[in-house]
């Protein structure tokens, strides 16, 4: 599916905020990053969007969180586990370690259709492709300790623990805490990237006449 092609109705009822109820409002509306990209690629106010769509991922956040942690032969990786522990901290993984090899790859792009920029030309139309040397991310669960099938799955089959993290203190970690979509289509982003590489390259070499007469150049790596 191309990005272009995502299209929603955006409802005109208004919620009633007296009668409120979080936990039906988060069953009946999953997150839908779907609808966030649309948004984002249909206003001319990316950025009062973009604050918004952030400000709803966080009625996601319920007031606690779990994670479980497997403990294996590895002890290296079992000593920094439970070094986070002691630090009060939260252990982060390397994506390209995750189970599943198409987590965090849900959008994708066509490198034939950057090759009109000049700049990638030479490059196949390439950007990037391997983030996940750049990132890493922890998995949570609303699923509490008497959960059996996390401790199998998770916890190396009970070999492991569970932490809680209470959300609502601990703002520094809620506040880059986003619930995840399940979907089984991948987004088409090449119009985005193409876009992006544009102004990326108006942005950089377009220069004011009043400069023109500095003689400088660009290194690009």
């Amino acid at each position: 599916m191309k990005l272009e092609d995502i299209q929603y109705t955006i409802p005109e009822n208004s919620t009633d905020e007296e009668n409120f109820d979080i936990e039906k409002w988060r069953t009946d509306n999953p997150m839908d990053y779907l609808k966030a990209m649309f948004l984002l690629n249909t206003t001319s106010n990316k950025n009062e969007v973009f604050n918004t769509i952030y400000k709803i991922t966080r009625l996601y956040i319920p007031d606690i969180l779990f994670k479980y942690y497997s403990l294996t032969d590895d002890i290296v990786l079992n000593e920094q586990k439970l070094h986070t522990l002691e630090q009060k901290k939260i252990f982060m993984s390397d994506t390209r370690y995750l189970n599943d090899p198409f987590d965090n790859k849900a959008y994708f792009y066509k490198s034939d259709e950057l090759k009109k920029h000049e700049r990638l030309a030479e490059h196949d139309g390439k950007l990037i492709d391997d983030f996940s040397s750049y990132f890493k991310v922890s998995a949570l669960t609303s699923n509490h300790v008497n959960s059996m099938p996390m401790w199998a799955h998770y916890a190396n089959n009970h070999a492991g623990y569970c932490v809680s993290y209470d959300m609502k203190k601990n703002v520094q970690l809620s506040s880059c805490t986003f619930p995840v979509q399940y979907t089984n289509q991948r987004i088409d982003i090449s119009s985005l990237m193409s876009e992006q590489v544009e102004k990326m390259i108006r942005d950089i070499e377009i220069q004011s006449a009043e400069e023109k007469n500095r003689y400088y150049w660009m290194i690009y790596h």
